[in-house]
């Protein structure tokens, strides 16, 4: 099963979340792998996959040093499809697809992570939201209670609807901090205005805090 990990703008904790679900599959006994659907600003291994790693508590796999969990990482920390330009590609979805459906072959979950928002470009007119919308993998969106946020959040699950994919839960990344009041209505706003939708906090993190607990991330996932 793959589920794609988006988030309402760069920089909101994509692949905090990742991660931490990741090794959250990973105690509870699944075979599970993460994905970054395409890496720039980073050389290769893709930076993000192995913030993903540590967080999992394991080496880097055979399959990140092949880029078959990353098949695209520019050096250019832009948008895909500008970082792509500059060094004088072009981003092949299929090439994603497959290498997806070679991780498939061989895991029970993969975490799929996304670059920046639902809308960025992967290449000149084809957007992160048109690839998502040709598989329909079921989504989970990371946002924070920074200001502003409500805006983006709501655009992106309204898009996201739109589009017909299925949206699997909410992550309220609580990695900075923000006003109190701000970071309660936030929270109880999305959640009463998508009641169908699971909404997990995540916590702040550590690496040095021994008592840090996984979240539950029990509702997001459909798998046995």
């Amino acid at each position: 099963m793959i589920y794609f990990i988006t988030g309402i703008d760069t920089s909101v904790g994509k692949t905090f979340a990742t991660g931490l679900m990741a090794r959250y599959l990973l105690q509870k006994g699944y075979r599970v792998v993460t994905h970054k659907l395409t890496q720039t600003g980073s050389a290769k291994p893709a930076e993000d996959i192995q913030i993903h790693r540590k967080l999992m508590g394991i080496d880097l796999l055979v399959e990140d040093h092949s880029g078959l969990t990353c098949p695209y990482t520019f050096p250019l920390p832009a948008s895909p499809h500008l970082a792509a330009q500059v060094a004088g590609e072009v981003i092949d979805p299929d090439i994603i697809r497959d290498s997806l459906t070679q991780l498939e072959k061989k895991y029970t979950v993969v975490l799929l992570e996304g670059a920046g928002g639902i809308m960025v470009p992967l290449s000149p007119g084809f957007t992160t939201l048109d690839f998502l919308a040709q598989l329909g993998y079921p989504t989970l969106v990371v946002t924070s209670p920074r200001l502003g946020s409500i805006n983006h959040a709501l655009l992106t699950l309204k898009v996201l609807q739109g589009a017909k994919i299925p949206v699997q839960g909410i992550l309220y990344n609580l990695f900075e901090e923000s006003s109190p009041l701000i970071t309660q209505d936030t929270r109880e706003y999305l959640a009463c205005s998508f009641p169908e939708i699971p909404v997990i906090d995540l916590p702040l993190y550590s690496e040095t805090d021994e008592d840090f607990v996984l979240p539950d991330f029990s509702p997001f996932f459909r798998v046995s």
